[in-house]
Parts: C-alpha cells; structure tokens; sequence
C-alpha cells in the first residue's frame, strides 16, 4: 500500500508526504480532544465522586454528567480518525 502511494507523488513534491502526514495527524489529534470534551458521555461515581466513561465504578452504578448518552470512547476515536484522514485526502489532494 505505502509502495502504491509513493508511485503517485510526483518527483519533485517529496515533502508531501511529510506534510500530508503531519497535517492529518495533527487534526485527527485535535478532533480527538475537541469530541472527547464536547460529545464523549461522562459518567460520575456516587460513591468516591470521580468521573468515569464506566456505567458502574466502586461497585455501584453511575449517575450520568454530561455529553452524548451512547457516543464512548471508541465512537470518539473512530470519529478522529476519519476526520484526520478525511484532512490528509484534501491535502494530498492539494499537494498532488
């Protein structure tokens, strides 16, 4: 696959890659942390009062907190991903 996407940059753009790379890591990280804070659910333990992504924490259930009711953490991470690597297309487009 790399070998395949080497083929298709041109001779003269070698920094495209790195630049794609960069850019679509860096966003991805970005949209990680923004739909973490903004979307992500936060539960909060009754008994010690810390918060958890967990429905139940010191053996007893959670009260939910705050953001969506069914977005966890793997809905989050699968969301920054495609947002990072929808940004490397539209630079590799650009770039190429």
């Amino acid at each position: 696959m790399f070998a395949a996407v080497l083929r298709i940059i041109p001779k003269h753009k070698p920094h495209a890659i790195v630049v794609n790379t960069v850019a679509g890591g860096f966003f991805g990280s970005v949209a990680d942390s923004l739909a973490g804070a903004l979307f992500q659910r936060k539960n909060v333990c009754v008994v010690c009062g810390k918060t958890s992504e967990r429905n139940v924490h010191c053996d007893t259930p959670t009260r939910y907190l705050s953001g969506v009711s069914y977005v966890d953490n793997n809905i989050v991470n699968v969301l920054a991903t495609v947002a990072g690597a929808a940004v490397s297309l539209a630079v590799a487009v650009l770039l190429i």
